[in-house]
């Protein structure tokens, strides 16, 4: 069996300043996202040790914006 993950960003053409939209998709097997999971975990705490790297996302929009964990980051 298969697992997608499945992620969306942009506007589309709602907004005349960013008229993108991007649809983005992996796929990994089921007896591998285990492994996966324990790798996207060891990055997090390799970034931010003092935080529980369940308890937080990696996305584009708060590093871009120096927004959440990502705000006392130069």
């Amino acid at each position: 069996m298969k697992l997608f993950y499945i992620d969306e960003s942009g506007t589309g053409f709602k907004d005349i300043n960013s008229p993108y939209f991007l649809l983005a998709a992996f796929a990994i097997d089921a007896r591998d996202w285990r492994s996966l999971d324990t790798e996207l975990s060891r990055l997090k705490k390799n970034i931010f040790d003092y935080m529980n790297p369940e308890d937080f996302e990696i996305k584009g929009r708060d590093i871009r914006r120096g927004e959440k964990v990502f705000k006392d980051i130069d």
